[in-house]
This record gives C-alpha cells, sequence and structure tokens, in this order.
C-alpha cells in the first residue's frame, strides 16, 4: 500500500500545484513548481514513515563514498562533452550560482528525495532493495528526460536518462545515501550545459555528435553501474 501512496501522493499534489500554477500565472514555471512540490511531499511522508537515515539521508562517509562514485559518470560526460559537441563559448551562461542552485535543489535534492528516498524505501520494504533500485532508476530516468530542459526530444535520449538514473541507483544502494550523488549531478549538469554550452542553433548534422555524446557517457554509466553490482548481501546499504 505504501508503495503505491508514495508514488501517488507526491505526483498527484505536484500535478495539480504545477497546473494551477500554469493556469494562474502562464510563466512557464510549471516543472519547477512540479519538481519542487514532488520533493517537498516526498520528504514529509519519507521523515514521518521512515526517517532521515532510512531515507538515504546520510551524511558522512556515505555521502563521500557516494560523491566519490558518482563523480566517475561526471568524468566520463565531461570526457564525452569535449570528444563530441562544439563548444561556443560566446554562450557561456549568466548568473551561474543561481544556476547551480536552482539545479542543486530543484533538480536534484527534489528529485532524489522521491525517486531515491521515498519511493526507493518504500520499494525496499515492499519487495527486496534489488527492486528499489531498478525501479527507483527507472523512475529518475523518465523523470529527467520529461522535466530536465537539458535533455534533448529524441529516442535514444530517454534511454540515456534511465541509464543515468540506474547508475545513481546502483550508488545509492551500495552506500545508503544520495546527498552527494545530488551534489555531483548538479554540478555534471551546470559545467556540460551551461558552463560548456552546445553550440546553438543546432543543425541536423550535429545531431550525430549528441548521438555520440550520450552513447560515450552512456557507456561509461554502465561501466561505473556493472562495477558496483553488489556481489554480497552485506553490500547492500538500504
Amino acid at each position: 500500500m505504501r508503495v503505491l501512496q508514495a508514488i501517488l501522493y507526491p505526483i498527484l499534489a505536484a500535478g495539480i500545484a504545477a497546473s494551477a500554477v500554469d493556469n494562474f500565472v502562464q510563466a512557464g514555471n510549471s516543472p519547477i513548481v512540479f519538481l519542487s512540490v514532488l520533493g517537498v511531499i516526498s520528504f514529509l511522508l519519507g521523515i514521518k514513515w521512515y526517517g532521515t537515515a532510512e531515507m538515504g539521508i546520510r551524511g558522512g562517509r556515505p555521502l563521500m563514498s557516494g560523491l566519490s562514485f558518482a563523480f566517475l559518470g561526471w568524468l566520463g560526460m565531461l570526457v564525452a562533452r569535449f570528444l563530441s559537441v562544439g563548444w561556443n563559448p560566446a554562450q557561456i551562461g549568466e548568473n551561474l550560482g543561481i544556476t547551480f542552485l536552482y539545479l542543486l535543489i530543484i533538480q536534484a535534492i527534489c528529485v532524489q528525495l522521491w525517486s531515491y528516498g521515498l519511493l526507493f524505501r518504500a520499494l525496499a520494504a515492499w519487495r527486496n532493495p534489488q527492486t528499489a533500485t531498478l525501479f527507483s532508476g527507472i523512475a529518475f530516468g523518465l523523470l529527467a528526460y520529461y522535466c530536465y530542459p537539458e535533455t534533448y526530444p529524441f529516442s535514444l535520449s530517454v534511454l540515456w536518462t534511465i541509464v543515468w538514473g540506474f547508475m545513481y541507483a546502483i550508488i545509492r544502494l551500495r552506500t545508503g545515501s544520495w546527498l552527494g550523488i545530488a551534489l555531483v549531478q548538479a554540478m555534471q549538469t551546470l559545467s556540460v550545459w551551461y558552463i560548456l554550452p552546445p553550440v546553438e542553433p543546432m543543425p541536423p548534422a550535429e545531431m550525430l555528435s549528441f548521438y555520440w555524446l550520450i552513447g560515450i557517457s552512456g557507456v561509461v554509466f554502465l561501466l561505473v553501474t556493472w562495477r558496483l553490482m553488489p556481489k554480497y548481501k552485506s553490500d547492500l546499504r538500504v
């Protein structure tokens, strides 16, 4: 029952809030409102049901371990970025400090409070940690594809975000914390898409570069995931 509640309550509340803002304000802020409410509701439900530690809100060694593992994915993404896509220094984003706070709080913390906090813990209690890892990774990937403006609307992009989400889910499983992952996610997005923005507008021929970007980085994500696959029950940190 809690699995359904963990899925429906945050998503319904976030959807209603986003629709209301979109109807009354019409400022194009519905994804921000959706993710914000998703995170807040997930946090409140998770604290009530499980507490901070079981929600994956752990500092110290779990945080540092998660940060270190997620950094490998970030490094692979940067290498793929330099090898595949052109760079236009004239288009470097402005207000990078505010952008980083948005990426950290809204895109990383709020999303991971739901996917690797509430949803992960509810699935682990219902079935097992492996089931929680699989479905929380898929949930993160789908949410990223539909709500993150940095993703691109072609078929392989959704597969890439799911691979990205599954890598983070494995790190959550192995370390017991998503805090370090959230920090690296924000830094990865800031560096790859804002400090090193792609050439715009993107002609059709340049699409091949983006296929290379998601292909190379996706392989790196899969390698990190493979190396972190648990071999023993003692490797699991729910």
